[in-house]
């Protein structure tokens, strides 16, 4: 259930998500997030409207995820992961 998913993430260190319900979930409970968005359906302007807006939230994003190469997506984490 999506209360069982919210409770194991909890006890992770972040989640990792490209859906924003579960991101505003995390916020809710101070929880670390980081989203991979792909604009082509909102636009990247438009990605400011769906995104959590919480200050333990970061993300990345891209015209497409399949345009995100491994290495940018995996270097934009690991500076998230090292902030307090």
């Amino acid at each position: 259930s999506y209360f069982d998913a919210g409770r194991t993430m909890l006890g992770c260190r972040a989640l990792i998500h490209c859906d924003t319900g579960m991101g505003h979930f995390a916020g809710a409970y101070n929880c670390k997030s980081f989203g991979i968005y792909g604009a082509r359906y909102h636009g990247m302007a438009g990605l400011k409207n769906i995104q959590p807006l919480h200050e333990r939230f970061g993300s990345i994003a891209g015209p497409t995820v399949v345009g995100l190469t491994v290495e940018e997506i995996t270097t934009k984490l690991e500076e998230f992961l090292s902030a307090p």
